[in-house]
């Protein structure tokens, strides 16, 4: 009967395991997620000769490999599971007596009295052999592991040659005992630190092509194994810390991330069943700064890793699809007149848009999809731009007038004329700004100038005396450069039609279009107009920010940096296509960057066409206005939200429907300490302290609407307390309402501690290390060759400035310690270990396992980067403490209390995190980890994991701003 219980306990058992296993979600298997990390032969490269240990009596030859930064000590290694795995065949051994034996051997900074090995295997020509040893068995006398390597052994005298070849020589680190690297806990898109995809649903992988010593470019491919097309993929690329001078370029949406422990690539596009897909742009950095892991799928159908989407996102304000009667001196074009472009401070080198009163003006633009189908046609309309201006927060509407794709050159010209002529009719009544955009797309434009002379012609004379027209005159050329000095270039089609609208006496803005979409606008300065005596000209540059990220964004900066005046007459928050996924945060920073330099701008498309761009849903049928939040696809939310937030602040108004936050002073995000207190409410963000005090009253946009005024002095963080106080009526722009001030100069992102923060007035805006992460740090103080801001993307990085500084990889640079005392195997120096006294482990019965104080010739480690942050100094703002547990980031109070704020666990065991009050509605944005992030894992329903003894703090933070904090203790 015993044997029948136990017999039937077992079966229950299996049954558990298989119904345990079919119960993971997405089919996915049940098997541990590994990362391998590559090992590079350091010395004794194939072939080798075995020549007489000089510490024992054995003949020896060895492989010595790089020590991989994520095992480079006994901290690493004991954090984690991992082991090192070597497959290697042997070709020849010139004497094959078969007594050879080889084995993996480890050894840490203690050397006299470090040595682990592997089971020795025999080793004949021809064989292929797999060593593998495990680093958790490692019997430590130091604190650094020195050195990993293969020893071939013989007994017996024997002075062979081996030729070998190496096939694969990685450590594999389990990251179910470890983050590999990861902080753990929940990144910003909501995920888990450690999510990951099943290897054999999804795929990612990378190819490396090295530049020279000191830099490597990287291009990533994604396969998709399963039945269904996915998309919105992340993929990851583990690296050990924080890659040195990391970079992308060609508009890969990449990012590193400290908390999953790797570089994060986003692919927003779709994959279909069974596909690869190579994703269009790399990135750089210095390999020898980390060590480099496999790559992995960790999510599909999933948020960008920056933030999150907007996809199902909320309408903060109120639509009611009603209009105001507005008097024409309080309409846009009523109050601010005449536009021109002068060069204003605070806003970098460039001239910038500004009023009739000279103050910088700001236009937010909407844009008609082709007007020669009703998709665009059936919009243009004064019902339809009348609701845009008075509940969108629109103030420009652009015209888009396709010259070819049926469009004005190809029949529609008839059409078109009576559509632009309604257009500009009623933007005038409304007092809109108009743009009646030539929409050149992918051409070159000569090939249709003799209409664009006649087109401008007849709408330059006829619109001379409208303040409120701008004439975009090619949209989107391609494959025409900007100035060859051959007269079929962008430069010679520019001068032309400029030339004819200035002759036909109109003095209205001119915005030239710029080779490959819109977007080489750098190239301008080789040969601007305003050097053959032009005024008011702009010059376009395009994004859609599913697919344009840092280094677009660096076109921008350059441009600006060269005095080249710039208007974004179209952009989108999807992808280049028009469709895809959104990344509405990379939307954001682009808004942010173009605040920072008073650009202007207009989103595509204002329609209801089944495309991710559209602002409206497939299910509204309206084409004349009365639009209400139901009728809006993501893009119109999108729109509505952060086109309102600015024009409430370039009000001094607060129209959002949402709870408002605290009255308290708020400082000035970004700002430099070196910044004097501006007198003005329009000052623009991230302008420097030579700036002039204005006395306009109003404020720039680029703040959320969630802001009050301000109704007190409130100083600039970073200001010291003998600095006058702001008498602004209303909040910064460019300020979130949750955002934290900075109050320091610090780093940017990327440089390294050596560099010293910028304290030069003239510092451009929109480069504040808070809100540019895509700026790499110095290659000249680095020594390390990333490509500068000029340089184009594509184009290899060269030796770095200063390389001469930096040591080679391998090369000492300096005294070893011990090595005098410590030679590498195989070198006849220095006395037996051990006959002084010095215990050694019996290892008689394996052959080749005396022991063997084996130094390494690179001295040095690299240590992984993770960012740090500098807090608060001098900020007015109050800071939530540790104790307060209702408060969001800006010092408001709002209702959010934990169950309990202490919860005592045993190592090993799980317990939730229980909110027991909170604001109706919201929910759990993240959990953060405060502290040593190895004691716990928290997952994304408040699970906490206790691994270690220790105690932490796990903050939890609402989508509201609400925060509360939670102390773990971790008891044996």
């Amino acid at each position: 009967m015993k044997k029948i219980k136990r017999r039937g306990l077992s079966w229950l058992l299996v049954m558990a395991m298989v119904l345990s296993g079919l119960a993971l979600p997405n089919g996915q298997k049940a098997k541990a997620a590994e990362t391998s990390y590559d090992l590079t032969v350091k010395k004794g490269q194939s072939p080798l000769t075995m020549a007489k240990n000089p510490y024992g009596t054995d003949y020896i030859s060895d492989i010595l490999f790089d020590v991989p930064d994520v095992i480079s000590t006994k901290d690493k290694v004991q954090a984690c599971s991992s082991r090192i795995e070597v497959t290697l065949k042997i070709n020849s051994v010139s004497s094959d007596t078969g007594s050879i034996h080889a084995m993996l051997y480890t050894q840490d900074d203690d050397y006299d009295k470090s040595w682990n090995q592997s089971e020795a295997q025999s080793v004949t020509a021809g064989k292929e052999m797999t060593l593998s040893y495990e680093l958790s068995d490692m019997n430590w006398k130091g604190t650094i592991l020195k050195n990993i390597a293969i020893r071939f052994a013989d007994n017996a005298v024997n002075t062979s040659t081996i030729s070998y070849k190496i096939s694969s020589a990685k450590v594999i680190v389990d990251d179910s005992s470890s983050t590999g690297g990861s902080a753990g806990g929940t990144t910003e898109d909501g995920l888990d630190a450690n999510a990951r995809e099943d290897s054999s649903l999804y795929s990612a992988s990378y190819t490396a092509k090295p530049g020279n010593q000191y830099w490597t470019e990287y291009t990533f491919s994604i396969t998709n194994h399963t039945s269904q097309a996915v998309s919105k993929v992340q993929a990851v690329m583990k690296t050990s810390g924080e890659p040195k001078g990391f970079k992308s370029f060609e508009s890969i949406n990449a990012v590193y991330n400290a908390t999953v422990g790797g570089v994060i690539v986003y692919y927003a596009g779709e994959i279909a069943a069974g596909a690869t897909v190579n994703i269009n742009g790399k990135i750089g950095f210095d390999p020898t700064s980390v060590t480099v892991g496999s790559a992995y799928v960790r999510a599909v159908n999933c948020n960008p890793p920056s933030g999150e989407s907007t996809e199902s996102g909320k309408l903060n304000y109120k639509l009611t699809g009603t209009t105001k009667d507005i008097p024409d001196a309080q309409t846009p074009v009523g109050k601010h007149g005449k536009l021109h472009l002068k060069k204003v401070a605070g806003y970098g080198n460039a001239p910038v848009i500004v009023d009739k009163n000279d103050n910088p003006y700001q236009l937010r633009g909407a844009s008609s999809h082709g007007i020669q189908w009703d998709v665009g046609y059936n919009y243009v309309n004064k019902g339809a731009m009348q609701s845009l201006r008075d509940e969108w927060g629109v103030n420009l509407f652009r015209m888009a007038c396709y010259v070819t794709q049926d469009g004005y050159t190809v029949g529609a010209q008839s059409r078109m004329d009576q559509k632009i002529e309604e257009g500009v009719q009623a933007a005038k009544e409304l007092g809109m700004y108009v743009i009646v955009d030539w929409h050149i797309h992918a051409e070159n434009p000569h090939t249709t100038k003799s209409w664009a002379k006649d087109f401008f012609k007849k709408y330059a004379t006829k619109y001379k005396d409208y303040d409120n027209v701008i004439f975009e005159i090619c949209n989107e050329p391609t494959g025409v450069q900007w100035y060859t000095g051959g007269g079929n270039d962008l430069y010679s089609y520019c001068k032309e039609i400029a030339g004819i609208i200035r002759d036909c006496g109109s003095d209205a803005l001119i915005v030239c279009g710029t080779n490959t979409w819109s977007q080489d606008v750098e190239d301008v300065a080789k040969k601007p107009l305003k050097d053959d005596g032009f005024e008011d000209i702009l010059y376009t540059f395009h994004f859609y920010s599913g697919s344009h990220y840092a280094d677009k964004m660096a076109k921008v900066k350059t441009a600006t940096a060269d005095g080249t005046p710039i208007f974004v007459t179209e952009f989108g928050i999807c992808d280049a296509s028009g469709n895809g996924g959104f990344d509405t945060a990379n939307a954001d920073a682009w808004i942010k960057l173009c605040d920072s330099y008073n650009i202007s701008y207009a989103c595509w498309s204002f329609c209801n066409k089944g495309e991710s761009a559209s602002y409206l849903s497939t299910s509204c049928s309206k084409t004349t206005g009365g639009y209400v939040a139901s009728d809006l696809a993501t893009t119109g939310i999108w729109l509505v939200n952060t086109y309102r937030a600015h024009q409430d602040i370039e009000e001094g108004i607060d129209t959002k429907v949402t709870p408002k936050p605290s009255t308290s002073a708020s400082a000035k995000p970004g700002t430099s300490s070196s910044e004097k207190p501006s007198t003005s409410a329009s000052a623009k963000p991230g302008t420097s302290s030579s700036e002039k005090p204005s006395t306009s009253a109003s404020a720039k946009p680029g703040t959320s609407s969630s802001e009050k005024p301000s109704t007190s002095a409130s100083a600039k963080p970073g200001t010291s307390s003998s600095e006058k106080p702001s008498t602004s009526a209303s909040a910064k722009p460019g300020t979130s309402s949750s955002e934290k001030p900075s109050t320091s100069a610090s780093a940017k992102p990327g440089t390294s501690s050596s560099e010293k923060p910028s304290t030069s007035a003239s510092a451009k805006p929109g480069t504040d290390p808070g809100s540019n992460p895509e700026v790499s740090s110095n290659p000249a103080t680095d020594k390390t060759p990333v490509p500068g801001e000029s340089q184009k993307p594509g184009e290899s990085a060269g030796p770095a400035p200063g390389s001469s500084e930096a040591p080679v990889p391998g090369e000492s640079v300096g005294p070893v310690p011990g090595s005098s005392e410590a030679p590498v195997p195989g070198e006849s120096v220095g006395p037996v270990p051990g006959s002084s006294g010095t215990p050694v482990p019996d290892t008689s019965s394996k052959p080749g396992t005396s022991p063997t104080p084996t130094k390494s010739q690179d001295g040095s480690t690299s240590s992984g980067g993770g960012k740090t942050t500098t807090a608060p100094s001098g900020s007015t703002a109050q800071s939530p403490s540790t104790e307060d547990e209702d408060l969001t980031e800006d010092g408001e109070e709002i209702t959010l209390r934990l169950a309990k704020k202490t919860l005592t666990i045993k190592r090993g065991k799980k317990k939730r995190i229980v909110i027991k009050v909170k604001a109706s509605g919201d929910k759990v944005k993240r959990y953060k980890v405060i502290g040593r992030k190895k004691i716990v894992r928290v997952n994304a329903k408040g699970v906490v994991a206790a691994k270690k003894k220790g105690k932490v703090t796990i903050k939890v933070i609402m989508k509201s701003g609400a925060t509360a904090k939670c102390k773990i203790i971790v008891k044996k």
